[in-house]
């Protein structure tokens, strides 16, 4: 069955090209249907970042305009998996920072939650 294609255009910053090419590297590293934490952080990030244009008074996404609407999902979604691929870098850190705590470390931080928790007058 042939399908009938039509090409869209749009402006947009000259780099977009290159985000675009990252954004489906990292989505084609990410198996998101293998991992269910990764598939709902892609969701979430894509909510969270429309919540925010309504909360700054912004519409959602431009209706009227084709070319801006294409060029915002775009955006949209190349900036969610920007995001997300730094989240991921960050977490390997944070684990390895946590491999590495010894038991002193760990008995320092549960002694500085307790000194919070006192100062704070939080059980």
């Amino acid at each position: 069955m042939a399908i009938s294609e039509r090409t869209y255009t749009f402006r947009a910053p000259a780099e977009l090209g290159e985000q675009i090419r990252a954004m489906g590297q990292l989505m084609a590293q990410l198996d998101l249907t293998a991992d269910a934490h990764v598939s709902d952080r892609v969701g979430r990030e894509v909510a969270i970042r429309l919540a925010r244009r309504v909360q700054a008074g912004q519409p959602v996404l431009s209706g009227d305009n084709q070319s801006a609407f294409l060029r915002e999902i775009v955006e949209l979604f190349v900036a969610s998996a920007r995001k997300i691929a730094t989240d991921l870098e960050w977490e390997k850190v944070y684990a390895a920072e946590r491999e590495a705590e010894t038991e002193a470390d760990r008995k320092r931080h549960l002694d500085f939650e307790a000194l919070s928790a006192e100062a704070w007058g939080t059980p």
